[in-house]
């Protein structure tokens, strides 16, 4: 049996890293949720109806000016379709409704004193309330510029509920609760038709059952540098492999240090390796929905920065 060896100096790094070491953090950039949207590039925000349609037209534009891809900015922002010819509009409405309700609740309150008027003894008694209901509706339409149906059509209801009895006051009033409401639903809108990116951590896998016992040392001093020392992990399980180690952790794992370092292609070989364990099975499906999104993102991307190509 033919020995594998590796670099002291790695492996002693390895050994001194805690255990518990168990993810790799991938970053990437994911499509929009909606459908044909990667095609618009120029918006005009139009007025919104609503008592505060003016406040989602304002932060609409705010959170799509900063919208970047390569530090490239993704859209070009105008409240004014005079100012140049936009692929699209976007408009809609936003209202909300207010309504406060008498209604008892159960307080503990202060039901006997002594002489100096200290209280002896409280209970949960019936005291007066009022609920406070606070709704929001809206929609948003983004739609072409030369007229036709929606290219992206969502409603973002929300509401809020709050309590106050005798003696207190609402958590929250209705002006924050109309600021949460627009910020959610334009927070949505953002990631439904502009791609975003992404940063996550994505567990290892850690057996190393069926390994000889020199790969099976090396395999699991790469765990333990996982977290503090990625590239190192990733340096020991690569020469595993150029070394004829076969294993489905060690696919996965290249897997997800081909990703890491933006190698879609090597990163989907590998996941396709360890496809035929039944015990990471959901793993690597997740790992294939996840390469795809950040393929279909960056083709995406390429096609939008190429020029449009005038029709003869």
């Amino acid at each position: 049996m033919r020995l594998v060896k590796f670099s002291a100096a790695i492996l002693a790094l390895a050994m001194a890293q805690s255990a518990g070491a168990e993810s790799l953090k991938l970053g990437g950039l994911y499509p929009a949720l909606a459908a044909d949207t990667s095609d618009i590039k120029s918006i005009v925000i139009d007025r919104f109806q609503g008592d505060v349609g003016e406040d989602v037209s304002i932060f609409l534009r705010q959170v799509l000016e900063q919208v970047e891809v390569d530090e490239t900015p993704y859209f070009m922002i105008s409240n004014s379709a005079a100012v140049r010819q936009p692929d699209a509009i976007l408009t809609g409405f936003a209202r909300t409704f207010r309504k406060t309700t008498k209604t008892t609740g159960t307080r503990k309150r202060c039901v006997a004193r002594d002489d100096k008027g200290k209280c002896t003894e409280k209970k949960n008694v019936k005291v007066p309330c009022k609920t406070l209901s606070i709704s929001f509706e809206s929609e948003f339409r983004l739609m072409p510029a030369g007229g036709g149906q929606p290219i992206y059509r969502a409603s973002k209801p929300d509401s809020y509920f709050d309590e106050a009895c005798e003696g207190e006051g609402f958590s929250s009033n209705l002006i924050t609760a109309e600021k949460r409401f627009v910020e959610k639903a334009v927070s949505e809108v953002r990631r439904d038709i502009a791609p975003e990116w992404r940063e996550e951590s994505i567990s290892i896998l850690e057996s190393a059952k069926d390994m000889d016992g020199s790969s099976k040392n090396a395999f699991k001093s790469a765990v333990k540098l996982t977290k503090r020392d990625p590239q190192s992990a990733c340096s020991i399980w690569t020469q595993l492999a150029s070394r004829g180690v076969r294993h489905r952790s060690l696919s996965f794992n290249l897997g997800l240090c081909a990703e890491q370092a933006g190698d879609l292609s090597k990163a989907m070989n590998q996941y396709q390796a360890t496809q035929e364990d039944f015990e990471s099975k959901g793993r690597v499906k997740d790992a294939f929905k996840r390469v795809g999104d950040k393929r279909r993102a960056l083709a995406e991307w390429q096609s939008r920065l190429q020029p449009k190509v005038a029709a003869q």
